[in-house]
């Protein structure tokens, strides 16, 4: 992990900066010494835990690092490097640099200053720093911005951007500028808006998204996610100025500008909540056009390749119509089956929003389409759904995942309610049939079924015929007494045989296990004297 540290804020996210500098306040980095030219030694304390790390620097970047950790090297760093790493730069090379922010007073001061005042300080500033001319006819074209003039404000926002590509050879601190340039432009779109200016701030707010997006998607930049959220904040704003725009040519102009943007093939959300589709689809009221916009969205979802920040569009989706989002993934055509394995994950952590007779359909129509892993995956989803099957498709479908992967919680799912019992049982017992060959296998899942179903009539009859007691004991204590009776007989039958078969320490273990077991579950239901009798056979 390439630590510049003059751009060392960039390659932290906000939280991860915050919770260090946290630490560092709080004393975490217990003593530092430097053992020789830039090479240091720490002592630290994180997670109540004291240890050492040793790291090398050059002159700005971190050249070697040794943790008690057990981390080495540079490729990526231990959360300890990345505290020390925070705490040398902030304490000894920024105060050793002579590179200082502007402080406060200095702004205040500035802020202060009469018109002429100010005016020789910017003629001063843009002789002294040429490079400073770029960037001041860029926001003073910004501040004259207008609905009509969006274009040309974008043009000049490109060029520039391709200026400081050509001019700034670090990747990190074109990065920085980069960011720099999107953040200032909305500061001054909120401004804007705070003053009244709706349109102004808009347009602003509508290029600083335009630019965080272009950022994101097309120039790799160090940290994708300080884009992402700008675009995010961009949207929010913007959502606030739109609300405001009354004026009707207004609105249908900011309106025609969103459709144009999202019907872009480049346009793509960054953020299920913050996004254009989420701001665009409330402003409008024509169906048609409504259905246009939806269709916009529908297409993003079903790009390929499939890329991580495609799941957005489906969060956007699921957020706005979920039952649109369920059924277009339902017969996907043969060229988008590719996304089948995705969509099925994303059930996988989503499934709880998607209302569930949709949900279920949906399962079981990627089901074919998905290995054995994926299905079992969404077969555990289907046994803690929130719903009750009530047709017959989703009686077999249940039927059939059960059959392929045996599990009692989707028994107890499928019987949660006893309407339809006697189908349910049916496909259960035809599929249990039909697919698993092991007979012992299918013995068990049969008697599972009768269990869950409430069969247990059918049950104490398919266990009698049996025989088998170690099947009994699994069943017969959670059934009702009277059934569990007609068990008793067998148990008697067998004790007897096993004695007569069997001798040594191992038989007298299994008599006191079948002994103990009737002890619990039968003697209490038993007439006086029998189970005495059953001790002494």
């Amino acid at each position: 992990m390439a630590i510049d540290f003059d751009h060392y804020s960039y390659l932290f996210s906000e939280a991860e900066l915050f919770e260090l500098k946290q630490l560092i306040d709080g004393g975490a980095v217990v003593k530092a010494n430097q053992i020789r030219l830039n090479f240091w030694n720490y002592t630290l304390r994180m997670d109540g835990v004291q240890l050492e790390c040793e790291l090398g620097f050059n002159k700005k970047s971190i050249k070697s690092v040794v943790c008690a950790c057990g981390h080495r090297g540079t490729a990526s760093l231990c959360r300890h490097a990345k505290l020390l790493a925070l705490w040398h730069i902030t304490r000894i090379y920024q105060r050793k640099s002579s590179h200082t922010d502007v402080s406060p007073r200095l702004l205040e001061s500035i802020r202060v200053r009469k018109q002429e005042e100010l005016s020789f300080l910017v003629d001063f500033a843009l002789k002294y720093d040429q490079h400073l001319r770029g960037w001041y006819a860029l926001f003073a074209k910004a501040f004259d911005s207008s609905p009509e003039h969006l274009e040309e404000q974008w043009r000049m926002v490109t060029d520039f951007i391709r200026h400081l590509k050509f001019q700034i050879k670090s990747k990190l601190a074109r990065d920085r500028k980069f960011l720099l340039l999107g953040q200032t432009y909305y500061q001054l779109g909120v401004q804007q808006f705070s003053r009244g200016e709706l349109s102004k701030g808009a347009i602003l707010l509508l290029i600083t998204h335009r630019m965080a997006l272009y950022q994101y998607q097309t120039c790799e930049p160090a940290n994708p996610t300080r884009f992402a959220q700008l675009a995010t904040q961009a949207c929010h704003a913007l959502e606030e100025v739109l609300r405001g725009i009354i004026a009707p040519e207004s609105r249908e102009f900011f309106i025609a500008t969103l459709s144009a943007e999202v019907a872009q093939k480049e346009y793509r959300p960054l953020d299920a909540g913050n996004n254009l589709f989420v701001i665009l689809l409330p402003l409008v009221k024509q169906s048609t056009a409504r259905q246009e916009i939806m269709q916009r969205l529908r297409d993003k979802c079903l790009m390929l390749p499939f890329a991580a920040d495609l799941q957005i569009s489906w969060e956007t989706y699921l957020k706005i119509d979920p039952k649109g989002f369920s059924e277009l993934f339902m017969d996907l055509p043969p060229h988008l089956e590719g996304l089948s394995p995705h969509v099925a994950g994303f059930i996988a952590s989503h499934h709880s929003r998607i209302p569930g007779s949709l949900c279920f359909d949906l399962i079981r129509s990627l089901f074919p389409r998905l290995n054995i892993g994926l299905q079992q995956m969404l077969g555990q989803i289907v046994a803690g759904m929130n719903y009750i099957p009530i047709r017959k498709q989703e009686f077999q479908f249940a039927a059939e995942l059960y059959a392929s992967y045996p599990d009692p919680k989707l028994l107890k799912w499928l019987f949660s309610s006893t309407e339809n019992a006697q189908d349910k049982r049916k496909y259960l017992l035809q599929a249990i049939d039909r697919k698993m060959d092991n007979p012992d296998t299918r013995r068990r899942a049969v008697y599972e079924v009768l269990f869950h179903g409430a069969f247990h009539q059918e049950l104490v009859n398919v266990l009698l015929d049996a025989g088998d007691v170690d099947s009994i004991m699994d069943y017969d204590h959670r059934i009702d007494p009277a059934l569990r009776l007609k068990l008793f007989p067998l148990f008697s039958h067998y004790m007897s045989n096993y004695r007569l078969q069997n001798a040594g320490p191992k038989a007298k273990r299994e008599i006191r296990r079948v002994l103990h077991h009737l002890e619990n579950h039968y003697r209490m239901h038993l007439p006086p004297g029998i189970f005495k009798n059953l001790t002494s056979v």
